[in-house]
């Protein structure tokens, strides 16, 4: 298989992801829930390989904010699945889960790190999409929009911020990944 049409397959990820997202922020409206935390788990792992194609697409006029973005949004990708994978052992009864969890969110600050490097990498590479010019324009700017209004909502305001966020980050992954795809 070619890295063209690898690239191609990517797009496909990408709009599964945005379906992913969109999911977990309809279920987030109703409270914390185990079906919530797997929808969340599963789209953060998907979205890890569609931004390899996403970044691949415009690698070279994307130049070093595009890396940035990119290894920054993986790696807030990464953590934020590890804390809801750790939800979901504890909602499931899993023995140890619950300090395991109390360690991650109150010891070690990667609950912030988490969040703020995957949304910040989220409003970069919606930049670097802008900068590059390989996808639709509005299609970064609604990433970045989708970014902020989602860190924001998931921060202080009530879940229906987090819903718009989620709903605009969805849109602009939605595009891009049809942009590829097709």
């Amino acid at each position: 298989m070619t890295a063209q049409k690898l690239i191609r397959w990517s797009g496909l990820l990408s709009i599964i992801s945005a379906v992913l997202v969109l999911l977990f922020g309809l279920l987030q409206m109703g409270g914390p829930n185990l079906l919530e935390w797997v929808f969340s788990v599963l789209f953060f792992v998907i979205l890890v390989f569609a931004m390899i194609g996403l970044y691949a697409a415009q690698v070279e006029q994307s130049s070093w904010l595009g890396l940035v973005a990119f290894v920054l949004s993986a790696l807030g990708a990464m953590l934020m699945s590890t804390e809801n994978l750790l939800s979901i052992a504890e909602l499931s009864g899993v023995g140890g889960a619950q300090a395991v969890e109390a360690f991650y969110s109150t010891t070690v600050p990667l609950v912030v790190i988490a969040g703020l490097s995957f949304f910040g990498g989220q409003l970069l590479f919606g930049i670097a999409s802008l900068r590059a010019d390989v996808f639709p324009r509005w299609a970064g700017i609604l990433l970045s929009v989708g970014a902020v209004v989602a860190f924001v909502g998931i921060l202080a305001l009530p879940p229906l911020a987090l819903l718009l966020g989620t709903i605009l980050l969805a849109s602009a992954l939605a595009w891009m990944g049809w942009a590829l795809w097709s």
